[in-house]
């Protein structure tokens, strides 16, 4: 529930291509939802992930870049919603071995993966060999709110979740690393058939006001030549986060609008005692 200035203010920094393949984007209703494809698209911000459109695709420098978006996570609000794409598998296969064939390298970018757990599932990583035989170079997830590993493979790269990254969740440290992922594509076909590429990490840190900074840690650009498991750490799960979360909400009920927080919180304790229709 944005300000319309979001728009502009995302064309201002250069993005030009926005997903909105993910389980919030219909969160206040279809008018909003499409309110917002409207704004982003007057901004020229290519919009990707919507239910039956074209994959977005690049052309620069005799190169063609072909992208696709998919949401796994049940919708929050309308579990049957047709407004993003959701992740059929077969669907998905199917698109990406038809744009494989129109361009140089084929990025897919999934919103999938489980809350607080700390790497990706058994079944997320067969999706990913399935897409990646199915002719995707470049994989990138998000929405557990934890980097997990970035893998280089045969074919290009899996990114299984880059995390956040403007984000306000500052009651778990996991939750604050995040990155840019960094992919420059050659001109030069490699093995497979492929566009050799060069892929760096950069290290973010995300304060409690939910601005990103460059790791304090580390600072530098790490080149993405073998697994990279962000910040060294083997287990990114998050424990406890309810009374994490309740803990820092208790801790700074003073601080901000203290009448609004009430609200939420009377708001969800309704709905946890109230059956919803």
């Amino acid at each position: 529930r944005g300000s319309p200035a979001a728009a502009d203010q995302l064309a201002a920094a250069h993005l030009n291509i926005l997903s909105v393949a993910n389980n919030h984007s219909m969160q206040h209703g279809s008018e909003a939802f499409d309110e917002t494809v409207r704004l982003l698209r007057n901004a020229n911000i290519s919009v990707l992930g919507l239910e039956n459109s074209d994959p977005v695709i690049l052309r620069k420098d005799g190169q063609s870049v072909g992208m696709l978006a998919y949401s796994d996570v049940p919708d929050n609000e309308f579990p049957e919603q047709t407004k993003y794409s959701k992740l059929n598998l077969h669907t998905c296969l199917a698109q990406t071995k038809a744009l494989a064939e129109k361009v140089d390298c084929v990025f897919v970018v999934l919103h999938w993966g489980i809350e607080g757990q700390g790497g990706p599932t058994i079944d997320q990583r067969k999706v990913a060999r399935d897409l990646q035989s199915a002719g995707a170079n470049f994989i990138i997830g998000h929405h557990p709110h934890v980097m997990y590993e970035i893998e280089p493979t045969d074919r290009g790269l899996v990114a299984y979740s880059l995390g956040n990254f403007v984000f306000e969740l500052p009651w778990d440290k996991r939750m604050r690393m995040s990155g840019i992922l960094d992919i420059n594509i050659a001109a030069e076909t490699a093995c497979n058939g492929c566009r050799a590429y060069a892929a760096d990490f950069w290290p973010v840190w995300i304060l409690k006001s939910g601005k990103p900074i460059l790791s304090k840690h580390t600072p530098e650009k790490v080149s993405l030549e073998v697994p990279l498991v962000y910040g060294g750490l083997k287990s990114q799960a998050l424990h406890y986060q309810g009374v994490k979360k309740i803990a820092y909400l208790l801790l700074n009920l003073v601080r901000g609008k203290t009448s609004l927080k009430l609200r939420f919180l009377a708001w969800k304790l309704k709905c946890k005692l109230v059956p919803q229709k």
